[in-house]
C-alpha cells in the first residue's frame, strides 16, 4: 500500500482498499511478520482472478487454517 500512496490521498487510497485510515496508520506501526501468509494471501487474490474483497479474502484464508 505504502507503494500507492505518493500520488494519491490516503483516504481514497483507504477507501478503494475498504480499510480505514486509523487501521492503516496501526498497520504501519506493527512489527514485520512473516512472509508465508502474504504470499497464501496473494496467491489466493489471483487465484479468484483479483475478484476477491478483504473480507472474503480473510474468509477464505481461515477456512484454510
Amino acid at each position: 500500500m505504502k507503494q500507492h500512496l505518493l500520488p494519491y490521498p490516503l483516504p481514497l487510497v483507504c477507501r478503494q482498499l475498504k480499510v480505514s485510515v486509523s487501521g492503516y496508520y496501526v498497520w504501519l506501526k506493527r512489527e514485520p511478520k512473516s512472509n508465508e501468509l502474504f504470499e497464501n494471501i496473494k496467491a489466493l487474490y489471483w487465484q479468484h482472478k483479483a475478484r476477491l474483497d478483504a473480507p472474503s479474502l480473510v474468509h477464505n484464508i481461515r477456512d484454510k487454517g
